[in-house]
């Protein structure tokens, strides 16, 4: 506890130092780390416990320094490849994982070596006490170890199963979420996005930016509009019986006065008929352009309005009027219009990637308008791209990391087959995270990208010392079965205290109100127990099929 202790405060210094700061991914930096350290310190307690029985005369500083050559390089193994796990979110393309992934790797870094002195050091200064009791061979890992020796085949079809079971899961995998449901009802963040979406006209901002077409672009003189599409008495007409009125008013700015295309019949054409598609979509809210101070003004002047009317709209409308009804939804600069819309986020139906692809669709297609005339934009969309780079995130990440671990598996163990052999748990368990969450419907997010690598990271640790053991014990008879019983009975242990604590800890996220914590603590617990249950009896079971060392000497 001391050495976790330790090594989070002098990495949360570390990180303040640097001004590297917390986001809503790297918030779970604290808890991932304080469990690597965890398991590497309790790797170093289990092997120093042996040790008191096998070498009674031993002194602590002689055990603790013992505990310290056994371990070294099965650790650091482990804290190497789980370094790669979180190396492998820099090319994700998503920077607070990033962030996260480089965050993590310096932290493994000072993990292991506060461990590796901070831990035998203690060790070494306690005073000696009463040597702790022998484990009883009846205990919980020696029974894995007779269910793989006994129901080896039960452990394959279950294991086939999982497969399957995975790759349905995957398919169903979703990068689609609702904001909302980040939190729980109870919550006033739920509450007042719900008020907002009901009383307010929805939550998350749209953007539809209309370009004039080909051949219209740029201001056009007041009076070549209004000779081209008006009568030669409109101006009698407009100005009526009017006794102030003077006709050479509507051109006394000729040359300089200039109206767009937005100010135009046909213009407005364009832009009522892109209003009235997204106002129709279940899960627009509030939708604003100048589609809504054109009808404001057709109630004004009792009629809609004409060429004359919309041309003077532009240039004659006091400086407040245009301000609120005309500058937030035309850019004269540009030439170009706006369409301003707000998602529901309430709404059960939002698909946002859906949503988008059927709007764009639909502006082409029943508007006419060409893809380059008008585009997409805001927080919506921009929401939208970070969730659909996930699923292509997630992927390549898992191909990356998976790739470099098999290549250092080789290195470790110098035996392609052996390596294959410790990838095949870590690949099960994290593809049955995934499939979990596509079976489940829980979507992939910022948040839960981050478990599959942590799977792998923290996985592989269980692999390498697993294996690592059973080659030291199959070293001393070769015979496989014994070998593995050994194993159980010794590093088996300690892997499963490491899981117990890590299970019992990430269960406390369960009560959180931030519904991904809930899901990263809950996914990360599953993922920790399928990553034990498959170093543990997936694992030896290939070991004893396979017999990667060579023949059983024992059957020689």
């Amino acid at each position: 506890i001391i050495n976790c202790a330790a090594t989070a405060t002098f990495m949360l210094g570390l990180l303040g130092w640097f001004d590297w700061r917390m986001t809503v991914i790297s918030s779970n930096f604290v808890a991932v780390l304080l469990i690597i350290t965890l398991s590497l310190s309790i790797h170093l307690v289990v092997r120093y416990r042996e040790l008191e029985h096998t070498d009674p005369d031993m002194t602590r500083a002689q055990r603790a320094l013992r505990s310290v050559e056994l371990m070294v390089v099965p650790c650091l193994y482990t804290a190497l490849t789980t370094v790669v796990a979180f190396v492998s979110l820099v090319v994700s393309g998503l920077q607070p994982v990033i962030d996260f992934g480089w965050m993590m790797t310096v932290g493994i870094c000072v993990g292991f070596v506060f461990t590796f002195t901070i831990v035998p050091t203690l060790m070494a200064l306690l005073p000696q006490g009463r040597v702790a009791p022998a484990e009883d061979d009846v205990s919980f890992t020696r029974h894995l170890s007779a269910v793989v020796e006994h129901r080896g085949g039960v452990i394959i079809a279950v294991s086939a199963l999982i497969i399957v079971a995975t790759a349905v899961g995957l398919k169903l995998l979703q990068v689609e979420n609702r904001f909302i449901d980040y939190f729980k009802e109870s919550t006033e963040i739920y509450q007042g996005m719900e008020l907002l979406d009901a009383e307010l006209g929805g939550t998350i901002p749209l953007d539809i930016i209309l370009r004039a077409p080909e051949g219209t672009e740029g201001p056009q003189p007041v009076a070549d509009v209004v000779s081209e599409t008006a009568e030669p008495d409109a101006n009698d007409d407009f100005f009526g019986d009017d006794p102030f009125a003077d006709e050479g008013d509507v051109f006394a700015a000729e040359g300089t006065a200039s109206t767009s295309y937005w100010f135009t019949v046909q213009g407005r054409e364009v832009i009522d008929r892109v209003h009235h598609l997204v106002d129709e979509r279940e899960a627009s809210g509030k939708v604003l352009s100048l589609s809504t101070t054109y009808e404001v003004l057709d109630g004004l002047f009792g009629d809609r309005l004409g060429s004359v009317e919309l041309a003077l709209m532009e240039n004659s409308m006091p400086s407040d009027v245009q301000t609120t009804l005309v500058d937030p939804y035309f850019n004269a600069e540009f030439d170009e219009a706006r369409i301003t819309v707000r998602a529901r986020e309430t709404s059960e139906n939002l698909r946002r990637d859906q949503f988008l692809k059927a709007l764009q669709a639909s502006i082409e297609n029943d508007v006419g308008l060409a893809p380059e005339q008008f585009r997409l934009t805001g927080l919506l969309v921009l929401y939208n791209n970070v969730l659909q780079s996930l699923f292509k995130s997630q992927i390549l990440t898992l191909g990356v990391v998976f790739l470099a671990i098999g290549l250092m598996f080789w290195v470790l163990f110098r035996s392609l087959s052996l390596a294959m052999l410790a990838l095949a748990p870590n690949l099960l368990a994290a593809g049955l995270v995934l499939g979990m969450m596509g079976l489940a419907g829980i979507p992939l997010d910022i948040m839960t990208i981050t478990i599959a690598a942590i799977v792998v990271g923290i996985g592989v640790d269980d692999c390498i010392h697993y294996i690592h053991r059973f080659r030291v014990e199959f070293e001393v008879d070769g015979d496989y079965h014994a070998a593995m019983h050994r194993s159980h009975g010794s590093i088996g242990r300690a892997m499963f205290y490491t899981t117990l604590t890590i299970v019992v800890g990430f269960s406390l996220l369960t009560l959180s109100n931030f519904t991904p914590s809930i899901y990263f603590g809950v996914l990360t617990v599953v993922a920790m127990i399928a990553a034990v249950a498959g170093a543990l009896l997936l694992l030896p079971k290939l070991l004893l099929m396979f017999k990667p060392l060579g023949p059983d000497r024992q059957a020689a």
